[in-house]
């Protein structure tokens, strides 16, 4: 409030755990079960306390989701879908988590600003820009994708100006700028790409621009099919780029580009990753099956469980490269019945 004093008014109760239903007929419901829930995600979290959890119900929504600090909104199923015609989800403020949710039809998917941000289980597509994060300079502030599918979008899948990304079993597809673009000055904390596949991109699959002083690190992921570079680096700061058990390959422009960029152990450049036809797995041929490391990730972007282990059995680790697991066909005899 304006001036010395705050506002005598009571202030609205609020929940650690709060429900909404686009079946609902108003947003008249204390918001405390199923049977009281509120109808639209914004009324929810209006309700929802510091820490808590804003439960959805599955169902399609038109709204702008404005998460506070420390609050989590969770999709309670597969169809939950959520548009706006400007910012999807937005998170102005620190440590919010956005779980299980569809984000369509916006200038950007998710918008955010400040540190600690988790976006996990969720499809962002058909918007301008897919993921925004935009943080001060300096800030060392950074941002997190789980098992999400970025695909589809305008412009970029995802651009973060100055903060840092942690993005693990992300499949980052066929949109139509980079895959990822990351503008950083000095952000003061490294960035890591996971199990990510990174393909059928406009531009380039990960482009790095201005000076980065600390390392970016890339393990178990896919460039491939990208109209630009799979991975490249303009800017000249003295920390490297370290990628490693990695494929970059069939991208149009080319490979790997730019300075200080290391290359370690099983990295593939000259074999394509052989997804299978019409999809972003791996096919049985493929040179990215059990060619991975162990990072401690125990499932991929389908949730199934990582290692499959025994598909090569003299040679390979049990990791694939890429956002998913691959599910060997099963052996055995075929019964036809009559």
């Amino acid at each position: 409030d304006r001036g010395c004093y705050q506002s005598g008014y009571p202030q609205a109760a609020k929940y650690a755990e709060v429900f909404v239903d686009a079946n609902r007929p108003d947003d008249s419901g204390s918001a405390t079960n199923w049977a009281s829930a509120k109808r639209t995600i914004g009324s929810g979290l209006a309700v929802t306390a510091t820490g808590g959890i804003c439960r959805v119900a599955e169902g399609a929504y038109s709204d702008t989701i404005i998460l506070p600090r420390l609050v989590t909104v969770e999709g309670a199923g597969q169809g939950v879908s959520v548009t706006s015609s400007w910012y999807v989800a937005a998170c102005p403020e620190t440590n919010s988590c956005i779980r299980g949710l569809q984000l369509s039809g916006g200038i950007y998917g998710v918008f955010a600003s400040g540190n600690g941000h988790v976006v996990e289980q969720c499809s962002i597509f058909s918007n301008y820009v897919g993921v925004y994060f935009t943080v001060p300079i300096y800030s060392g502030s950074r941002l997190t994708a789980l098992r999400s599918l970025i695909v589809s979008n305008s412009k970029h899948g995802i651009y973060a100006s100055q903060g840092v990304l942690t993005l693990e079993n992300c499949l980052i597809a066929a949109n139509g700028g980079d895959g990822v673009q990351q503008y950083s000055d000095n952000a003061g904390r490294s960035t890591y790409l996971v199990h990510c596949t990174v393909a059928d991109n406009g531009s380039d699959g990960y482009e790095h621009t201005h000076n980065f002083q600390y390392p970016v690190y890339v393990t178990n992921s896919i460039f491939t099919r990208n109209a630009g570079y799979g991975y490249k680096r303009t800017s000249g700061a003295s920390y490297g780029h370290a990628i490693a058990y990695s494929c970059v390959s069939g991208n149009g422009t080319g490979e790997i580009y730019g300075p200080n960029i290391t290359l370690g152990s099983g990295v593939i450049t000259n074999q394509s990753p052989a997804l299978a036809s019409g999809s972003y797995q791996l096919s049985e041929a493929s040179p990215c099956v059990d060619s991975g490391t162990d990072t401690g990730v125990s499932v991929d972007a389908a949730g199934r469980p990582r290692p499959i282990v025994g598909r090569k059995p003299l040679t390979g680790s049990g990791f694939d490269m890429g956002c998913y697991e691959l599910v060997p066909r099963v052996k055995g005899s075929v019964f036809v019945m009559r």
